[in-house]
């Protein structure tokens, strides 16, 4: 019985010396990921080589909403928004409004549905700002361990519904094609537009001021009926 008591308490010592060596090595890395990330900030020009913050880093920081506020940046100074109507501004938002890219990183083995030819372009605009981050991202050790990965996974499957919307479709319309519940849909609309309203405000401290004024333009499209009427989605 004494030795069955000594054999639970060398186990007992083990599993504790095993969980203070896993938290040990847990923050070894993540300081070494927060480095990374240092280090993606400096190559890609938002912070300089003395953490000065630059202007992108002034304008990714008024991209709260996005799912990943440097991809949305590198899409802002890319021009790749310059040319785009009202309702491909707020495609193109949608693709970066989405809270969760982690389901969509688990799905991205499955064949991705074409979209139409305009909204297929904004979809690769936006992937190759992606591509930019994501590079970075594993050269600098920061987290991500493939860009492609990383790339597939900003999901464009909101895209052809936000279009819809902002083109004046009615919400049982929009409804019909995305499926699922109305409160996802209200969310998501609502999600999108607040990126956008962000969007504006970043490309105008960014000096771009057409592009700002644009996405005003194109958030008012999709701010309108049911969507923001006071409701239980909220």
């Amino acid at each position: 019985a004494v030795e069955a008591v000594r054999a639970r308490e060398r186990l007992s010592a083990a599993a504790e010396e095993a969980r203070t060596e896993a938290a040990v090595a847990g923050g070894l890395i993540f300081k070494d990921e927060m480095r990374g990330r240092r280090r993606v900030l400096k190559r890609l020009g938002y912070v300089s080589g003395e953490d000065v913050v630059q202007l992108k880093g002034h304008v990714a920081a008024e991209l709260g909403a996005a799912s990943d506020e440097l991809v949305m940046c590198e899409l802002i100074f890319s021009g790749a928004l310059q040319e785009l109507s009202g309702p491909c501004l707020a495609a193109a938002a949608s693709v970066l409004s989405s809270p969760d890219r982690k389901a969509a990183a688990k799905d991205n083995t499955q064949p991705r549905k074409r979209l139409r030819d305009d909204l297929e372009r904004v979809y690769e605009a936006v992937c190759t700002a992606a591509k930019t981050v994501g590079k970075a991202m594993v050269e600098c050790r920061a987290g991500v361990l493939d860009a492609d990965d990383f790339v597939r996974s900003l999901s464009s499957e909101a895209m052809e519904v936000t279009h819809m919307w902002a083109s004046g479709a009615s919400f049982p319309e929009v409804l019909k094609i995305a499926g699922g519940f109305e409160g996802n849909l209200v969310r998501g609309l609502r999600r999108t537009e607040d990126l956008m309203r962000q969007v504006a405000t970043g490309a105008r401290r960014a000096g771009e001021d057409a592009l700002a004024e644009a996405m005003e333009d194109a958030r008012e499209l999709v701010r309108r009926g049911v969507v923001f009427a006071p409701s239980l989605y909220l």
